[in-house]
């Protein structure tokens, strides 16, 4: 839970922007936390499941509402077997506070086999004629099976009948989806063959009780790095926006984390050529969870779509009620270009649609003085480096590493880049902070199964710990079986946050015809920076003037490096002329992070990828003012392009991957001829 914690809003994403469509990764926890009275529901990301959460208390595996009325789905197993022994519901009157038992729908009684065992279980109404369905995977007890088993009820709570188990057209069947396509409602089921890796699409009729088509005889796509050549995929959902239809899957890796991955086709029964190729979004463990379902939030707004994935507990040993949830924002940034960012929260609103993310005030960075531990170089852990690390050497009793703050400070989280060398792993991990060397009293500040991301990642402290010393313990044996430990980079954090701007350029009082204050300037021939009296007198601006073909000038800007999660960049621009190339960067030292660039090759305003291909922001028009800000995640490498306070691109990457910024350079290249302008820029962050 959130108790003691501050948060500080990032940015709000609206579903029903004209710029982009939001998803959210989220988990398998189902989304009936939405039909509390409040319409407002807020997930907080790798948190444990709420014990008090109706789907919790009663065991539920989803919930549904009709009517009025909320109905919980109970699946019941022999205690000894694990075999399928019925499906109960239980209603609930109060918007879903508390359940009652109402009805066991189906049993063995009802003709299923005694050795059966369901998963996938997708429980929904026909958008044409109202009947409820039941359709899920069936397995045996006795050994591998695949087959697609259904029911069906003319009521929610009714008697489920008519069951049938098979393998349609002699596919196998594992993972499932249910897509409805618009706007003459036709359902569809996706179902992955997890033997065969192959991905196949039915239509069903109207009553959704039986198979009427195979749409698709089978989507199977090549990947080199597999033993046998092909991509395996599973949890297969599909969604449709515009004239395109998104295939999103999870990899399959068992219970282990992965990359997630779409594809899309403006027609379900294409066959795979003229499907694109499995396109990744995120890091490639998903965030340390992998991808079940999708959603939405409300089906007043269907651009508000949501899909879900899990931490699942069973890599470290747990159940799935221990399984944690990661709900994160996925943007279409054009029809076919989709991306993520991360959040420690995000709040949906079920009635508007509205999705808004936040970030943990975590005050700025603690200085660290020094560290000890039993072995390995400690020092390795905070240099600033990700390519070292401080690591045991495989012994639980040297699993603790100790740093030094130099003083008493108030902690309120840790960041932690740790060992990748599997990232399957998770660990058992205590933070204890004191002011005692020894530890002989201490504060717990997080104790928790902490899972490897590939990036420095932070673990909030649900209140403030105070404390001159930080104490790491890994307390078991990792979900690999081993007991190595290892840090690539830690980082303390608390205090208040860092309200000053870093930059705060307006040029109002400078001279008119100088150049600017607190500026590196370059001005070769034919070239020039200077303070303007434009858009007037009593708003003045930089400008670089280029008038040679063969020189470019700039202006940097230098402020304190900046790193976490909440650096933000904001300024206004004009570029008289379209496609010449100038540019506007983050850099930390020589290093461009981000490279917004008034594209040639586009013209547009564009911003420069890893490759170095020009991906297109939006058109502009020479002459005119526009608001450029930046929100920055220097910890995952990503960042967010508004212009005019619309988003415009979510979730972009960085040029090249730093640990920091601390310089804002604009200018023009050598080969354009153009007048630039730039205006009110600031440069906020965390750290002092």
């Amino acid at each position: 839970m959130m108790n003691g914690r501050q948060e500080k809003s990032i940015w709000k994403l609206c579903v029903a922007s004209v710029f982009l469509t939001v998803l959210i990764i989220a988990s398998s926890l189902q989304l009936h936390v939405l039909h509390a009275a409040a319409a407002t529901a807020t997930v907080v990301n790798g948190e444990a499941q709420d014990p008090n959460d109706p789907k919790t208390v009663y065991g539920f595996k989803t919930v549904k509402q009709e009517g009025a009325d909320w109905y919980g789905l109970k699946y019941n197993t022999d205690s000894t077997t694990g075999a399928f022994t019925s499906f109960d519901i239980w209603k609930s009157t109060d918007g879903g506070s508390t359940y009652a038992f109402d009805n066991t729908i189906l049993s063995t009684a009802d003709g299923v086999p005694s050795d059966s065992r369901f998963e996938a279980i997708k429980w929904f109404k026909s958008p044409v004629t109202g009947m409820w369905n039941l359709w899920m995977k069936r397995q045996s007890t006795s050994g591998p099976l695949r087959e697609l088993a259904h029911v069906q009820s003319t009521a929610i709570n009714g008697n489920y009948d008519h069951y049938t188990s098979s393998q349609p057209y002699g596919h196998p069947s594992g993972d499932l989806g249910v897509f409805t396509d618009s706007p003459t409602p036709v359902t569809y089921l996706v179902s992955s063959d997890t033997v065969n890796h192959i991905i196949y699409i039915y239509q069903l009729n109207d009553d959704c009780t039986e198979i009427v088509g195979e749409v698709n005889s089978g989507l199977q796509w090549a990947d080199p790095a597999t033993a046998d050549g092909l991509d395996h995929r599973e949890a297969p959902s599909i969604r449709k926006q515009g004239s395109y239809y998104y295939l999103f899957t999870s990899g399959q890796t068992g219970w282990f984390p992965n990359q997630m991955k779409y594809a899309y086709t403006t027609s379900l029964s294409n066959e795979v050529s003229d499907w694109s190729p499995q396109l990744t979004i995120g890091d490639s463990t998903g965030y340390h969870s992998q991808l079940f379902s999708t959603g939405i939030a409300s089906e007043s707004f269907p651009k508000s779509l949501i899909f879900t994935g899990t931490r699942n507990a069973q890599v470290w040993g747990g159940t799935s009620a221990d399984s944690r949830k990661v709900w994160l924002p996925i943007y279409f940034n054009s029809d076919t270009d989709l991306t993520t960012n991360y959040y420690d929260y995000v709040t949906i609103d079920d009635t508007t649609g509205d999705v808004i993310g936040y970030d943990y005030d975590i005050g700025h960075k603690l200085a660290i003085a020094g560290a000890t531990a039993p072995t390995g170089t400690a020092g390795n852990s905070y240099d600033g480096n990700m390519t070292t690390k401080w690591m045991n050497d495989n012994q639980l009793g040297t699993a603790t590493i100790i740093y030094d703050l130099g003083s008493s400070q108030n902690v309120k989280a840790v960041k932690l880049m740790l060992d990748v060398a599997n990232n399957k792993r998770s660990h058992s991990l205590r933070i204890d902070v004191s002011d005692d060397p020894g530890f002989t009293s201490y504060t717990t500040a997080y104790e928790d199964h902490t899972p490897i991301i590939k990036w420095l990642q932070t673990l909030h402290f649900d209140a403030p710990a105070t404390g001159r010393y930080i104490r790491l313990i890994n307390t078991a044996a990792n979900s690999q079986g081993n007991n190595n430990f290892g840090i690539f980079e830690f980082q303390a954090w608390g205090g208040d946050s860092n309200t000053v701007p870093l930059a705060d350029e307006r040029f109002d009082g400078q001279t008119t015809g100088s150049q600017p204050d607190g500026w590196t300037l370059s001005t070769p021939a034919d070239t020039a920076v200077e303070v303007l009296e434009v858009p007037s007198a009593a708003d003045k601006s930089m400008r670089i003037s280029d008038q040679s073909s063969v020189n470019g000038a700039w202006a940097v800007k230098p402020f304190a490096p900046q790193s976490g999660s909440s650096v933000t960049v904001q300024l206004n621009f004009k570029f008289n002329q379209i496609g010449k190339d100038d540019y506007i960067r983050l850099k930390a030292g020589q290093t461009v992070a981000i490279d917004i660039v008034n594209s040639s090759v586009l013209n547009a305003l564009a911003m420069r990828d890893p490759d170095g291909n020009d991906i297109k922001l939006f058109d502009f028009t020479g002459g005119w003012w526009y608001t450029l800000r930046l929100e920055i995640n220097t910890d995952a490498g990503t960042y967010d392009v508004f212009v005019n306070n619309n988003l415009v691109y979510g979730g972009a990457s960085f040029k090249n991957k730093v640990m920091y910024l601390d310089k804002l350079g604009v200018g023009t290249t050598a080969s354009s001829v153009d007048n630039i302008f730039f205006d009110d820029i600031t440069i906020t962050g965390p750290n002092d």
